[in-house]
């Protein structure tokens, strides 16, 4: 757009011009003025290519991991080699990782080389699971209860399972005819103390 204005400028400059004017050695200047401006605009166009590929993605790295496969982690974050990476773009992805309910926290750096930036996900892990217990359940008993929950001893804990759980656990009391109960309140693992634990109100009236 541009481009075609500035010829539409000179054109009109050379109009104006007596006709000599156009056969004199200074036509020869205004077409260096044209090629000078279209130099400028080819410049123009090429400059943000160097920079979007100091910006691109080069590699991925990942620490931290124990019990998540490296290749489940990369497939969650659903970048890319060669991506143009920006602050957004990279909170967007990391996202990906935390939806996945089972790291307690992860971060990210990044390193500049010529020939791109270097991505490191720092995650640490949920504990895995030692024991699951529960308390307060009088007219439903333990191993019952166990039967209905996705989560397991010995595999890592999932914020995400976990949500489902108690779901689980209060619609078998409603099946069983206890409409006042409610799991009101979780013990989730910890690095020393690694068992999980609901907290169960049946909801039972005294007499």
């Amino acid at each position: 757009m541009k481009k075609t204005m500035l010829k539409i400028i000179l054109f009109m400059i050379l109009l104006s011009l007596p006709a000599v004017a156009l056969i004199t050695p200074d036509n020869t200047n205004l077409e260096s003025i044209v090629k000078s401006f279209s130099q400028l605009e080819t410049t123009k166009k090429t400059a943000p290519k160097k920079t979007a590929k100091k910006s691109t993605l080069l590699k991925i790295e990942i620490k931290g991991h124990k019990q998540i496969p490296e290749k489940l982690i990369l497939n969650e974050l659903g970048l890319k080699k060669g991506a143009l990476l920006t602050p957004v773009k990279i909170s967007l992805h990391l996202q990906n990782l935390k939806s996945l309910g089972v790291f307690q926290d992860i971060s990210h750096t990044l390193k500049s080389s010529p020939k791109g930036q270097i991505l490191t996900i720092h995650i640490k892990e949920n504990p895995v699971l030692n024991k699951i217990k529960f308390s307060g359940n009088l007219e439903i008993n333990n191993t019952e209860l166990k039967k209905i929950i996705s989560s397991k001893e010995n595999t890592i804990f999932n914020f995400n399972t976990l949500r489902k759980d108690i779901q689980a656990i209060e619609d078998l009391y409603k099946e069983k005819g206890y409409f006042l109960a409610k799991v009101y309140k979780t013990k989730i693992p910890e690095n020393k103390n690694k068992n999980l634990t609901f907290f169960i109100g049946e909801g039972i009236l005294d007499d």
